[in-house]
């Protein structure tokens, strides 16, 4: 058995959130975007309940996966960094693991700060089990989107990749106020089955909200796994090209 301290995927975790850590605008700042934001409507007035609660959470998680670690990925493969991995006797696999990783650690930022600015300045009033469980499965739910924004940090050349990720983005924040938009019934049919929609489902259920839905959970694991299996083909079929 590889201990520990030697096996590649636990070093790879390491490193990546420490990466990470040495960036602390960037590590700290983009999970307290869904907290400001929520904060912000609570400054105007504008208290929309726990629904809208889990909602902005669920609008800091997004922002992690795809904002921090994919466009970060993106900056990493512009500057030739990930060119001196392929070379590294490391599995791939181990590589977005440790991204992962590390936006599971900023969603939990993001998570434990939106429901304490809920608590504190809104009243938020949830079950005893929905302050263990939402941040659960808000965690949990980080998982597709960090590894949609990894996979097209390498879809396409990493200027681009960096606003497709942009666009991307703005497309799944459509769901989280979806309660607010008068959109046709078939437009919000195909928002069903988006990630960010499922991701709210989840946390409705994990809150006590809604009914919990298995769902909603097996359809973001396998959104996790058919992203992370595309971005580690997309990391391999860049091997030897340069961008600049």
């Amino acid at each position: 058995m590889i201990a520990p301290k030697g096996n590649p995927y636990y070093l790879e975790a390491k490193y990546a959130l420490l990466q990470q850590l040495r960036i602390p605008g960037q590590f700290i700042g983009v999970p307290l975007g869904g907290v400001a934001a929520y904060g912000l409507l609570l400054l105007l007035g504008r208290d929309l309940g726990e629904d809208f609660l889990i909602r902005f959470a669920a609008l800091g998680v997004i922002n992690v996966g795809l904002l921090a670690v994919g466009i970060g990925a993106a900056s990493e493969r512009a500057q030739g960094w990930i060119r001196l991995r392929q070379v590294a006797p490391m599995p791939p696999l181990a590589f977005f693991l440790g991204k992962l990783s590390t936006g599971a650690a900023m969603a939990a930022l993001t998570a434990v700060g939106v429901l304490l600015v809920g608590l504190v300045f809104a009243g938020a009033s949830l079950p005893y089990y929905a302050w263990v469980l939402l941040p659960l499965a808000l965690v949990l739910g980080s998982l597709p989107f960090t590894a949609l924004g990894l996979a097209a940090a390498y879809l396409v050349r990493p200027n681009s990749a960096q606003l497709l990720i942009a666009y991307t983005g703005a497309l799944l924040l459509f769901p989280v106020f979806l309660p607010l938009l008068s959109l046709p019934e078939w437009v919000q049919a195909i928002f069903t089955y988006l990630p960010s929609t499922l991701l709210i489902d989840l946390a409705l259920g994990a809150a006590g909200l809604a009914l919990p839905s298995l769902v909603s959970f097996a359809l973001l694991a396998a959104y996790t796994a058919a992203f992370l299996l595309l971005a580690v083909w997309l990391y391999s079929r860049d091997e030897g090209n340069t961008f600049g």
